[in-house]
């Protein structure tokens, strides 16, 4: 969850005074990114829901349909806290289950379906193969006979 990384950033960037529409659009981003987020943690078999739910919690308070409207100081320390969260939600190996047992399962299942492919594959040049050899010597038995 990486991409989690874009909206801590633009959280931190909210800090500096910028104008009205760069909050705008900051709402937009961090709200957007993190309920796709919380999205993905509760679509997987992830037995830690809570992130799932403290993303869901900034999405509200950076909802930019219906916004919050707080202070400048109280805006700054939501947005230290949001970035703080987001970069260990993104550094953190348990939020999805994307556990080694799962990559490995489907390496093999890959492998397997390779080696199926290329056994029938050899399978089929062989086929052609003799087909091709069969069809040039009778070429050449219908050449012989045509030539007396």
């Amino acid at each position: 969850m990486k991409y989690l990384l874009v909206p801590a950033g633009v959280a931190l960037a909210a800090i500096l005074p910028l104008p009205i529409d760069a909050y705008h659009l900051v709402r937009w981003i961090v709200a957007g990114v993190c309920a796709f987020g919380a999205y993905e943690i509760f679509q997987s078999k992830n037995i830690e829901k809570v992130k799932g739910a403290i993303l869901l919690v900034i999405v509200f308070v950076f909802n930019p349909l219906i916004p919050l409207y707080l202070t400048r100081g109280t805006w700054v320390i939501i947005d230290i806290v949001v970035a703080g969260f987001l970069i260990w939600v993104s550094f953190d190996p348990r939020v999805l289950d994307n556990s080694e047992g799962e990559v490995d399962k489907l390496k093999l299942k890959a492998t397997e379906t390779i080696e199926k492919i290329e056994k029938n594959g050899d399978g089929f040049a062989r086929r052609l193969l003799m087909s091709s050899i069969v069809t040039l010597v009778a070429i050449g038995i219908v050449i012989l006979v045509m030539e007396k």
